[in-house]
């Protein structure tokens, strides 16, 4: 079965999990490697906080006044 990232994301708040959700509403897959490609700052700060030990959940909508 599969799962989209806002479901994903809903489980892993139920399990109390760390996660970090960008999306793009009205956007398609072309933007899935934009923080691989264009902007590694937010790969790499995530990546710092777990490592950190960092518990923490961020939901972001890029392009919605909500940046």
């Amino acid at each position: 079965m599969l799962f989209g990232s806002h479901a994903i994301a809903e489980h892993l708040d139920d399990l109390g999990g760390t996660y970090q959700l960008i999306t793009f509403p009205g956007g398609d897959h072309s933007y899935a490697g934009a923080y691989f490609y264009q902007d590694q700052e937010p790969v790499a700060d995530f990546i710092d906080h777990v490592l950190s030990g960092e518990s923490f959940t961020l939901r972001h909508a890029v392009g919605t006044g909500n940046e």
